[in-house]
């Protein structure tokens, strides 16, 4: 079955009109998913985006939380600028009822692609000085939320594939990392650092396989994609690569994607990952 998800390719010499699909990007406040965000809205998706609400001291704490004063501007500049194609929604991925709400607030609208690109990372450190409460808290940001989002946004997915009679399956895209991979946590790999982390985003790549199984009778697919080493603020500005330019091209991996690519874990240019 064939997966389309749009028409476009971003990088190709001629662009070809985009199918009026619509995706939701979690987390699009900054970084990967404001990356995203951009480039779908140029592309002329319909995009609905999220980001979390929160104080001057968290931002100002967090690794994980973008400067209040500069990224949401960005956000609610973008959806001026473009009113008839881009929304913000608030959703916390710590709060259940934040996430169900947000849902409620779709209000019966179909969902084509849903992009979960909220995550959290703490600081390179040996494994045992990690704390209990950072793992905890990274469990839940990494691996729960994006679970409570597509379980709360499934009715939206299935929808979609009403709408569209079977040729073109909705898609949860689960913004992954090389370091939850086992097989690449080798003597030499650094195996030691950002244990919750690795082990939040591992345990989101078996969420990601057992969604995919679970829902196939649904024909909603299911991957687990690594957008590659990035300069972010999570990374603390180190990486390989601007976000802009790994989203480029996850765009068109995740436009060529089929049903049967569901339950893979791919890298950002859609080559497969060692798990």
């Amino acid at each position: 079955m064939t997966c389309n998800y749009g028409s476009y390719k971003s990088g190709s010499t001629v662009a070809r009109k985009p199918l009026p699909l619509t995706i939701l990007i979690i987390g699009g406040n900054r970084g990967i998913g404001l990356a995203f965000v951009r480039q779908y809205v140029a592309l002329g998706f319909n995009v609905y985006t999220t980001y979390r609400k929160c104080s001057e001291s968290e931002a100002l704490e967090s690794c994980a939380v973008a400067d209040l004063s500069t990224v949401p501007k960005k956000l609610f500049a973008l959806e001026a600028k473009n009113p008839n194609n881009l929304k913000v929604m608030t959703l916390d991925l710590a709060d259940e009822d934040s996430i169900n709400q947000a849902a409620e607030d779709f209000d019966g609208k179909q969902l084509d692609v849903l992009i979960n690109c909220g995550a959290v990372c703490e600081l390179n450190r040996p494994a045992l000085e990690t704390t209990a409460d950072e793992l905890m808290s990274r469990f839940r940001i990494n691996c729960v939320g994006p679970f409570l989002t597509t379980r709360a946004f499934l009715p939206h997915l299935k929808r979609s594939r009403n709408l569209t009679g079977g040729d073109r399956s909705p898609l949860v895209v689960n913004m992954t990392s090389e370091m939850a991979s086992l097989t690449e946590n080798r003597p030499g790999n650094r195996p030691g650092t950002c244990l919750s982390y690795r082990a939040s985003k591992a345990a989101l790549n078996m969420t990601t396989v057992t969604l995919a199984r679970e829902l196939e009778d649904e024909g909603v697919a299911c991957v687990a994609l690594s957008p590659g080493r990035c300069v972010t603020k999570m990374a603390k500005w180190r990486g390989l690569m601007d976000p802009a330019e790994s989203v480029e091209v996850m765009v068109d991996v995740i436009d060529s994607l089929r049903f049967d690519d569901s339950a893979k874990f791919l890298n950002f240019d859609g080559r497969p990952i060692a798990w």
